[in-house]
């Protein structure tokens, strides 16, 4: 096994890991695969004076009274694998990083990212995805019954990275991870104010003030310091 579709599930937001899930994924003669059949999925529980925000719990529906009785976070273990795939897999990794887990040499693959490259959406979010890729069927609908529980959520990953593998011709996991690994260029606002707009009918005025900020996705840096040298005389 040299790469697993990973999920999280924390007490709040940039918490601590209260259900792990994982499943092995690779690509057999240049087919992707997922193995279903054998699925890592745990709750954890927190130390004293943790607790599960109202936020995370309305999300996931994860209680307390759940993580009775489960090991502690801390003695989750992860499998020697080489990539790790997720749906904005950096937020998973900081978690387990939390946790105490050396994810140090991962190779990341994030679905989210590639998503973004691969299709021009009102929304990435993985339900929303898994709706566009089923044209909005009732199957589709089955299938996100139970969005935001760590297994559910890489199964439906695991949808998704076909659907990615498919449509850029992908037949290897190196080659998906240096795909996933390319500064896309937005062409629209992901964020703030201008949401939604084309990155050229944005003011300039806000992208003088956006390069300022920090975390700023490279990306979309790059596309603006292409339209502010179109803008120079």
């Amino acid at each position: 096994m040299n790469a697993i579709i990973l999920d999280t599930e924390t007490n709040c937001l940039k918490g601590l890991p209260i259900e792990i899930a994982h499943g092995a994924f690779e690509f057999r003669n240049g087919i992707p695969f997922f193995d279903n059949s054998n699925l890592f999925e745990q709750y954890y529980s927190l130390d004293d004076g943790d607790h599960i925000e109202w936020g995370a719990m309305a999300t996931h529906h994860i209680i307390a009274e759940d993580l009775i009785g489960q090991p502690n976070y801390r003695e989750f273990q992860m499998p020697q694998v080489e990539y790790v795939i997720g749906h904005n897999i950096a937020y998973d990794l900081e978690v387990l990083a939390r946790a105490g887990v050396d994810v140090q040499h991962i190779k990341p693959i994030c679905t989210l990212k590639l998503a973004k490259h691969t299709w021009e959406l009102d929304s990435y979010k993985l339900t929303s995805l898994i709706y566009y890729m089923l044209n909005g069927s009732a199957q589709a609908r089955d299938i996100i019954s139970n969005a935001h529980r760590a297994g559910a959520d890489i199964c439906m990953t695991a949808t998704l990275v076909e659907a990615i593998a498919k449509s850029h011709n992908i037949q290897d996991i190196e080659q998906l991870y240096q795909l996933s690994r390319q500064p896309f260029l937005p062409k629209v606002m992901p964020f703030g104010k201008h949401k939604g707009q084309r990155l050229e009918d944005v003011p300039m005025s806000y992208f003088n003030w956006l390069v300022k900020q920090d975390n700023v996705d490279p990306g979309l840096l790059m596309a603006i310091d292409r339209i502010r040298l179109k803008a120079i005389p």
